[in-house]
């Protein structure tokens, strides 16, 4: 599978904002990117291990593809030289990259739920880090910059963002479940708060990794920036 060229195809053939990812009753359907991202269908209530975990899965994809729809959503709103545009278009193609990748490994878990266990794990902590370290911070900082009616908007999809299916969202304690052994835990009102130039550099570090693990250069996401900006 090509990534960069179904990204390509998807933009090209989907311009207008559209959520990929639906979820009734307990059947997950990714609409996928194209022929070269075909999209699937799965019924958790055909797997047997690891239900409870699958569960918490498909919710963070969930929130990740709210978190691409209102990324473009947000994209056609600011004005065409917005300093912050262009950062919020590659942080979406980044973000169906994820979508798809994780499309893939839960292809092979319904397949394999004991021998893909830990890829699930991998592809959920992976899709955790990219909405904490790089989604989230990017529309904080667009709300610093923001007009008051452009704030409003913010604010209230950032309210609601993590509010998916039937108004469930993805807590805390159901993304801990997904933390390696033996990594740092904090309560959510104790965790140590970092410096503007620490979490910069965590975002940097954050959005390379993201880069490697979707299989996608840095060129090639400026070129599809560049080519639907």
């Amino acid at each position: 599978m090509d990534i960069r060229n179904a990204l390509s195809e998807f933009f090209r053939r989907s311009p207008d904002c559209q959520q990929l990812i639906l979820y009734q009753g307990r059947v997950f359907k990714f609409a996928g990117l194209g022929a070269d991202a075909p999209g699937l269908t799965v019924s958790l209530a055909k797997i047997k291990v690891g239900v409870k975990k699958l569960q918490h899965a498909t919710q963070v994809a969930r929130t990740l593809d709210m978190y691409q729809f209102q990324m473009c959503k947000m994209t056609h709103e600011l004005e065409k030289h917005h300093p912050l545009r262009e950062e919020l278009i590659r942080v979406r193609i980044v973000g169906l990259g994820f979508l798809t990748s994780f499309s893939n490994t839960l292809s092979a878990f319904n397949a394999d739920p004991k021998g893909q266990r830990a890829n699930l794990n991998r592809a959920v902590r992976e899709m955790q880090n990219f909405v904490r370290d790089v989604a989230k911070s990017l529309w904080s900082q667009l709300i610093k910059g923001a007009d008051a009616l452009t704030r409003e908007k913010i604010l209230s999809i950032r309210s609601n963002i993590e509010k998916v299916g039937e108004g469930r969202a993805v807590t805390s304690h159901a993304l801990r479940d997904w933390e390696p052994r033996g990594a740092a835990s904090y309560p959510a009102n104790t965790r140590p708060r970092a410096s503007p130039e620490q979490t910069a550099q965590r975002r940097a570090e954050a959005f390379s990794h993201a880069l490697e693990y979707v299989g996608l250069g840095r060129s090639e996401v400026d070129e599809l920036v560049n080519e639907f900006s």
